[in-house]
């Protein structure tokens, strides 16, 4: 598990999620798919996207299932990379784990507001 926040806009949002795919072997989703399949997820405040992305089955198979969220001058990326199995074990601990998270004051952080 990551949570890494970066300055600026860090090749936005469709790059962000279309490299996490490919990370575990899955092509490129179109802008269409994004906003399809990329699911709006809100995280203390700020707007992002949730994907679940699963390699191809095969030996080791593995999964990303991350939240990408932008605010005005950094993007944030919480996610979960492991077995898929691991992952799906895990889906629900880690989707209560973003509900639950809380950005602390660092300098230049918005916290949401």
């Amino acid at each position: 598990l990551t949570v890494t926040p970066l300055s600026g806009m860090a090749g936005g949002m469709a790059l962000n999620l279309n490299r996490w795919r490919n990370q575990v072997g899955l092509p490129d989703w179109s802008q269409e798919e994004l906003d399809k399949y990329a699911q709006a997820m809100v995280v203390q405040g700020i707007e992002g996207r949730y994907i679940e992305a699963e390699g191809p089955a095969g030996k080791p198979q593995d999964a990303i299932y991350g939240w990408l969220g932008e605010e005005p001058g950094r993007m944030w990326f919480i996610k979960l990379r492991g077995d898929v199995q691991l992952a799906r074990d895990q889906r629900d601990v880690f989707r209560a784990f973003l509900e639950s998270f809380k950005f602390y004051d660092t300098p230049g952080a918005t916290n949401g507001k």
